[in-house]
């Protein structure tokens, strides 16, 4: 089963849960905790269902977002997936790309998506707006927009940051009614969101920049992995708000970092895998430690014996 929960595909006949048009979602999460890939995800679970999407990058150039696509896209190219192996197998991957277009009928409009980056601090609602309906001009109207960061977008002159933000996201709710499109964003916690996700979940409490930032969104996840969690390749989606459906409850993934998929898992393989890890790092542990300690005993007897041999040179 895909990751999916919160990000079904967006019908207008859809009702209890699933995003839909006119709505504004976002991914919460300490950096590195996979909001973007989950943006991504998003993207490509829609494209597989037929919708366009307008992905808008102000954070990461337009080759590596791409690059991410391919990857979640094209996963079953060839045996033995990988991200940074790609390029060795372009034969293969383009053959892929072909069979998903053929498969998802996509051969009389196979212009599905356009990636779009903008500079840190230059993006703002109107500049939005306005490349939105120079693509709509050009033949390309999405159903999706999706906006890497609300954080790097231009905040409002002379305004405190936390009013700022809180506008930003009530006109980029409003866009998307305007224009009848589905939006994501991420939001970055404070810095509480660190310690908080040892223990519990990010809520809308950690939300930094402006707590009012929630209050437009239709819904809101947070993603929270400490670092053993990010090294097991687990972690945890909390449910903070969803207007029309079911909210306040966590599910559990797996990350791929081959395909840099995110797929959902159930509480017992969660539990096993972490199980798992943490004993498999108490014994690596124990064997560092018995490790250490022998090492110490060989110094300390390489040290005895070199003062014997320089006790027996003084008595000699």
């Amino acid at each position: 089963q895909v990751f999916t929960t919160g990000y079904k595909a967006i019908d207008s006949g859809m009702l209890a849960g699933g995003p839909m048009r006119g709505e504004l979602y976002a991914v919460m999460g300490m950096p590195g905790t996979g909001k973007s890939l989950m943006l991504v995800h998003a993207a490509v679970e829609n494209l597989i269902r037929g919708r366009k999407v307008l992905y808008i990058s102000t954070e990461m150039a337009e080759d590596k977002i791409a690059q991410r696509f391919d990857a979640q896209l094209l996963s079953s190219a060839y045996d033995d997936f990988s991200i940074n192996t790609m390029l060795s197998h372009q034969e293969e991957i383009f053959d892929e790309l072909d069979n998903l277009i053929e498969t998802n009928e996509w051969t009389e409009d196979t212009n599905r998506l356009v990636i779009k980056q903008f500079p840190a601090g230059v993006l703002d609602i109107p500049m939005l707006r306005s490349y939105y309906q120079q693509l709509v001009m050009r033949g390309f109207k999405p159903d999706i927009v999706i906006l890497e960061s609300v954080r790097e977008m231009r905040d409002h002159p002379k305004m405190p940051t936390h009013e700022s933000r809180f506008l930003i996201i009530r006109d980029l709710r409003g866009f998307a009614v305007e224009e009848d499109i589905c939006c994501f964003t991420a939001l970055q916690p404070n810095r509480s969101g660190r310690e908080v996700q040892k223990v519990t979940e990010i809520d809308d409490d950690n939300l930094g920049d402006s707590y009012a930032q929630s209050r437009p969104l239709d819904g809101l996840y947070s993603i929270n992995q400490t670092n053993d969690q990010k090294e097991c390749g687990i972690g945890r989606v909390f449910v903070i708000k969803l207007r029309d459906g079911k909210s306040r409850y966590r599910f559990y993934v797996d990350y791929n970092h081959k395909t840099l998929k995110i797929t959902e898992i159930d509480n017992e393989e969660f539990k096993l895998r972490w199980q798992e890890y943490k004993h498999n790092k108490q014994e690596s542990t124990i064997t560092n430690t018995m490790d250490g300690e022998a090492a110490d005993i060989r110094k300390m007897e390489q040290s005895l014996k070199k003062k014997g041999l320089e006790d027996n040179t003084l008595e000699g």
